[in-house]
């Protein structure tokens, strides 16, 4: 997980793609691990038990999983209300276009516009979400990172910010009930109330000098915490390494 969340913090830095930035050696590295898991589940006696069934990893499973990020994102930041620029708006595209580009898209595949994306994303992410063991049980590892550091303190309110990040499907399906994560009363009820009050706060503080700078810099040091617990070492060393064997059967559980 630690490897996928570099991908993430690495195309949120300024310097992304520059030449002294890590985005196109993180997508390199990522694209060839791809490759290692697309051969290895493959060969595996599971998965050819299974027939005649098209390779994991596809240019359309990684789309998938874009949409799930950037166009996710996207419609989100419009639903609450962040205005941004005609030309951060391009570039945020441009960003993740890049990424598709290097993860191997094929340039076709690879939306011109945010019209395209949220159309494209219409037909391939959202009938796609549901339910999966694999799902469930990685919201939970991933809900229950911080537990060691705080014995579970900050457990619901994660549980509640999670509940309302995640959203629902455009039919209005809770994710958050696909993946069997927790309502938490009180917390879902101040989370739902504030958040809104907290974007529009922070929409309004970047109007002053100097806000923005401080916004960006308490981001960054949730984003480099987040990581460092999830890879449990500094977010400089995570190295992003090729598979060399499937998981055993009996870690699948079902």
């Amino acid at each position: 997980m630690s490897k996928t969340a570099k991908l993430g913090y690495d195309i949120g830095t300024p310097n992304a793609f520059a030449p002294d930035g890590q985005m196109i050696v993180t997508c390199i590295k990522t694209r060839l691990a791809h490759s290692a898991v697309r051969y290895l589940i493959t060969s595996s006696p599971r998965w050819q038990a299974g027939g005649d069934i098209p390779a994991p990893i596809s240019q359309r499973d990684i789309m998938i999983t874009w949409h799930s990020l950037a166009t996710f994102i996207h419609r989100t930041l419009d639903k609450w209300g962040v205005r941004s620029s005609t030309a951060q708006e391009n570039g945020y595209l441009h960003t993740w276009q890049l990424t598709a580009y290097y993860l191997g898209v094929r340039p076709e595949y690879i939306p011109a516009t945010w019209a395209d994306a949220e159309y494209q994303s219409d037909l391939t992410l959202d009938p796609v979400i549901g339910t999966t063991p694999e799902g469930v049980k990685l919201a939970e590892i991933l809900l229950s990172i911080l537990e060691e550091y705080d014995h579970g303190l900050t457990g619901p309110i994660l549980d509640a910010m999670a509940r309302y990040m995640v959203g629902t499907t455009n039919n209005g399906h809770s994710i958050a009930d696909m993946l069997d994560i927790p309502k938490r009363g009180f917390w879902d009820g101040a989370i739902k109330t504030g958040w809104p009050w907290f974007i529009a706060f922070r929409e309004r503080g970047t109007w002053f000098p100097g806000v923005s700078s401080l916004f960006w810099a308490f981001d960054e040091l949730l984003r480099m915490g987040l990581l460092w617990a999830m890879a449990e070492k500094p977010p400089s060393t995570i190295s992003i390494e090729m598979a060399t064997a499937n998981r055993s059967e009996s870690s699948y559980g079902y």
